[in-house]
Formats: structure tokens, sequence, C-alpha cells
């Protein structure tokens, strides 16, 4: 069985959607870390998957730069762990 590798990090977000990186996984759990703004989390096209302050969301994609996250106003700090 290969050995699994967990990468973390964070990024800051702001009310245009961006990329949270450029990782290839297989899973990655994305978490809004506290604060006022509401997080939309989703693909290069539209963000529709809400995220509360504190709330979290695990996604299969082969890299992470396939989620992209924004907020509803200001800007959030998203926190990840990348999963292969």
């Amino acid at each position: 069985m290969p050995a699994r590798v967990f990468v973390c990090s964070s990024v800051l977000v702001s009310t245009n959607a961006s990329a949270l990186g450029s990782l290839e996984c297989n899973l990655v759990q994305i978490q809004a870390a506290s604060g006022a703004s509401i997080c939309f989390v989703g693909d290069a096209t539209n963000q529709l998957f809400r995220l509360a302050s504190g709330a979290s969301v695990a996604i299969y994609v082969s890299n992470v730069s396939a989620i992209y996250a924004k907020t509803s106003a200001g800007s959030m700090t998203i926190n990840f762990i990348a999963m292969t």
C-alpha cells in the first residue's frame, strides 16, 4: 500500500474567485476559518457551495487547482488539507 501524504495550507480569498493553489491530490478537506464572511466554494465557473465560518467540506479532486473560493464580502482565510 502506498504511503499517504498530507499537505496543509491556508490561502486568503476575497470577493474575486481564485484557485486554492496547485497540488496533485485525491482528496481536499476545506475549512472556512473563523470570521464574519461567508465563503463560497466551487469550480472556475461557479462557486455555489456555501461555507459558514468554521464549516468544512471534503472534495475528491485530482488537483487543488480545480477548487475555487470567494467570500461574500471582504476577505477570509481558507484552510485546507490535501491528501494523495
